[in-house]
């Protein structure tokens, strides 16, 4: 895809449901009120035809300006991308558009594993591998109290963090990642003895499929993974995207609102997953010999509160984030008073991971 058209595609999807909205209410009001005002309508079509296309027209000729600006390696430029593949990261993936993001390792200088140019600070043979949820990247787990200040003062640990395309199919992530741990662990410079999964919201949804990707391919990284942890992730489904949904459909029934409808239905295939949380695909297995466990947290300082029952951290129920369709005996925390969006930088959630972690051995 040229530079230029990916700028040109977004805009497109926005101005559309718009345009449509804006002539569907317009038309309706202009055959109310007779002959003279249907004739105004003709020209009050034709005049905004003419501005959604300048619109549209003038983004393909900016384009490669915004688009120069987004193929940067800047931290504003990277969070935008995630944004744009969360959304649309799919249609990205599939036109190869370079917007999209290919999933990569990294090592905590943020050199990727495969082109870093000297081994990490610190390589052992106990990787910890944290895989970011939608919207997000390998960043959000560098927070003040986050999980990679403590994991880079261990010198018996060594953190990976995945940068990837939350657009696509969680089960397409799963399998991508599978092959990934399992070339990077090829080529590790000392013998791997174990590996944590750590995976945050729909990055949770991901290691899962991870696991059960490698063994459907038979790789042996499975055998050293010693702890999964889940933090946030909508195991059983996220009740915004099924909110979503219902409003997509209600949406589409009157012609007024019709385009958003179709708006809402352009949303990306990984987030169409959340919906029901564990992929279709998923046949449980799970590595018999490693330990589940769950983190969640709820906006009331008492989880059983009814209100924090309801709406859990305000994007993941509890009983969706610390209850696996596959598994049962598992360790589970629920924090109180804090929500979707603080919990990585939350120092109990940060403590609680590495005491799972260093506990295994």
């Amino acid at each position: 895809m040229t530079l230029g058209r990916s700028s040109a595609i977004i805009v497109e999807r926005v101005a559309t449901p718009v345009r449509a909205m804006h002539g569907s209410i317009s038309e309706s009001w202009f055959k109310r009120l007779g002959t003279v005002a249907v004739r105004a309508g003709d020209a009050h079509r034709v005049t905004s035809d003419i501005v959604y296309d300048s619109v549209v027209a003038l983004a393909s000729v900016i384009g490669p300006g915004v688009d120069a600006a987004f193929n940067t390696d800047s931290a504003a430029a990277i969070r935008a991308r995630a944004v744009v593949n969360s959304l649309w990261g799919d249609d990205l993936g599939q036109h190869n558009d370079f917007l999209s993001i290919p999933m990569t390792a990294h090592h905590a200088s943020g050199d990727t594993v495969h082109n870093a140019s000297g081994p990490p600070p610190v390589t052992t043979g106990r990787l910890v591998i944290l895989v970011h949820g939608l919207s997000d990247t390998e960043s959000c787990w560098a927070g003040e109290f986050g999980l990679l200040s403590e994991l880079d003062q261990n010198d018996e640990l060594t953190s990976v963090t995945i940068r990837y395309n939350p657009g696509l199919a969680i089960a397409e992530n799963g399998r991508d990642l599978a092959d990934l741990i399992d070339d990077m662990i090829a080529g590790w410079p000392v013998a791997v003895e174990s590996v944590a999964l750590v995976g945050y919201s729909m990055g949770g949804l991901v290691i899962h499929q991870a696991l059960e990707a490698a063994h459907a391919a038979d790789q042996r990284w499975v055998d050293v993974v010693g702890d999964v942890i889940s933090i946030a992730a909508p195991h059983r489904g996220s009740w915004i995207e099924s909110a979503v949904s219902a409003a997509a459909w209600g949406l589409g029934i009157a012609p007024h609102t019709r385009p958003l409808a179709d708006f809402l239905d352009t949303r990306s295939r990984g987030i169409r997953d959340l919906r029901h949380g564990a992929p279709a695909t998923h046949t449980g297995w799970v590595p018999p010999h490693a330990q589940f466990h769950f983190v969640s947290g709820t906006v009331t300082n008492e989880p059983a509160h009814p209100i924090g029952v309801l709406v859990g951290d305000l994007v993941v129920q509890t009983d969706s984030a610390s209850n696996h369709p596959h598994l049962v005996a598992a360790n589970s925390v629920v924090l109180g008073g804090t929500h979707h969006l603080n919990l990585l930088d939350d120092p109990a959630t940060t403590g609680q991971i590495m005491e799972w972690i260093t506990a295994t051995s």
